[in-house]
């Protein structure tokens, strides 16, 4: 048995019953282009190619899997093994196709994959993805509740996110010492340049930066004389950034961005 490494965060799924739950959740994989981050062992895999998707591509940085994935390959001509990192693939890069991403995530990078795919948000069709649950809890988090920052706003500008269920430490080998959980993705299709998405992210670190302090005094850095342009907005100056919604960010980008 391959031993997991915890520098690359890797926990492998064990339970049957867990990879029966994250297909069921997908919904519709048969004929659809599918990518799976961080494959391992292959269950998630084989799970993945039992629907009969269109095509299969993983990618994974370890090397230690190339046989097992290369058996994989020639059992599934649609299975493509990439032995990459994720981090700087582009998804245009590996497919002309939309993609549906089904994967259990390292923990140390799942939300920077995530972040970096919603700048290709149009090659996207639907994402389920488990992530620690912590992180999938801010993913979902709702404006006005404690979770609510800049993962939950950069997220759900481009998709509708849904906290689907929570996955047991006991579920996978090595334990870890957190509980996981299954978030569901969608992409709304907006048309969104990248240069917007980028400014946007910027505006919403920055208010988030100084979280107890008003938007019009945590937005100051990025631009002195803030608060005409949010009354003008219809948003109140002195509420703080966590009671500010992901559209009146957007109209806030807007404004930015054009002025």
């Amino acid at each position: 048995m391959i031993e997991a490494n915890k520098r690359l965060g890797q926990n492998f799924i064990k339970d049957d019953n867990i990879i029966r739950k994250i297909i069921d959740v997908t919904n519709n994989i048969t004929g659809h282009s599918i990518l799976e981050i961080g494959p391992g062992t292959g269950k998630l895999t084989r799970a993945i190619l039992d629907k009969s998707p269109e095509s299969l591509i993983s990618i994974e940085k370890d090397k230690r899997f190339n046989d097992i994935h290369n058996e994989i390959m020639r059992e599934f001509p649609q299975y493509q093994y990439l032995r990459q990192d994720a981090l700087t693939t582009k998804l245009s890069s590996i497919t002309d196709n939309k993609l549906i991403i089904i994967s259990n995530l390292p923990y140390n990078i799942g939300s920077r994959l995530l972040i970096n795919w919603l700048s290709e948000h149009n090659k996207i069709d639907k994402m389920v993805l488990m992530f620690q649950k912590e992180v999938a809890k801010r993913i979902t988090a709702k404006v006005n509740s404690k979770n609510y920052g800049f993962l939950s706003i950069a997220v759900q500008l481009l998709c509708t996110t849904e906290y689907m269920f929570e996955v047991s430490k006991n579920c996978f080998f090595p334990a870890p010492k957190i509980t996981s959980a299954i978030v569901k993705l969608s992409p709304y299709g907006k048309e969104i340049t990248y240069e917007f998405y980028e400014f946007f992210k910027y505006i919403v670190r920055t208010a988030f930066q100084q979280r107890r302090k008003t938007i019009k005094k945590s937005l100051k850095p990025i631009a002195d004389h803030i608060e005409q342009p949010l009354i003008s907005l219809g948003i109140d100056v002195n509420k703080r950034s966590e009671n500010i919604t992901v559209d009146e960010f957007s109209h806030i980008t807007e404004y930015l961005y054009n002025n």
